[in-house]
């Protein structure tokens, strides 16, 4: 799911530079952003899954369609899968599409019913740590025998710095 959020920041900052542009170097852009963060970041799953997921709902959206984000979710594992099959053995592969599951089926209804008993504010930022973590607590608990309780604390602190150690890292490896 992290890699999904680098992603998300660096197409989101490639984009709103090629807003204006006609829609061949506006796609052309997008996919070289999004090969740039493959070469960058190396094709391990989390990665691929990030990317491929950013490619289908790219394509998704300037063919004019809305995007159903499980739906992209479930195509880029396929997808995936035909290619490389043993990636279902690995943990990265495996704590990437459940945090990512996690993310598009219960985030929002989480935030939801936190922002009842708290600020709009507080409760965006607890719900994502939260529902990534409810989701691979299972596989946790498998492969590590353990659930860092410090999880959800810690991504609450280093969220405000995300996006820009992002750009700014992406932009320091070029």
């Amino acid at each position: 799911a992290a890699s999904g959020f680098h992603l998300t920041v660096l197409l989101g900052a490639v984009m709103a530079v090629g807003r204006r542009l006609p829609r061949l170097p506006r796609c052309l852009l997008a996919a070289g952003a999004m090969l740039l963060f493959l070469l960058l970041a190396g094709p391990q799953p989390s990665v691929v899954r990030a990317v491929l997921m950013g490619g289908v709902a790219f394509a998704v959206l300037e063919s004019g369609g809305r995007s159903r984000p499980l739906g992209v979710l479930l195509l880029s594992v396929l997808l995936m899968l035909l290619v490389q099959p043993w990636w279902l053995q690995d943990v990265g592969f495996q704590l990437s599409v459940a945090a990512t599951a996690g993310l598009i089926l219960t985030a929002r209804p989480l935030e939801t019913a936190l922002t009842r008993r708290l600020p709009a504010w507080a409760a965006a930022g607890l719900a994502v740590p939260v529902a990534a973590s409810l989701w691979t607590l299972p596989l946790q608990l498998h492969h590590f025998g353990i659930v860092p309780l410090y999880a959800v604390p810690a991504n609450l602190v280093v969220a405000p710095l995300l996006t820009p150690l992002t750009l700014g890292a992406m932009a320091m490896a070029l």
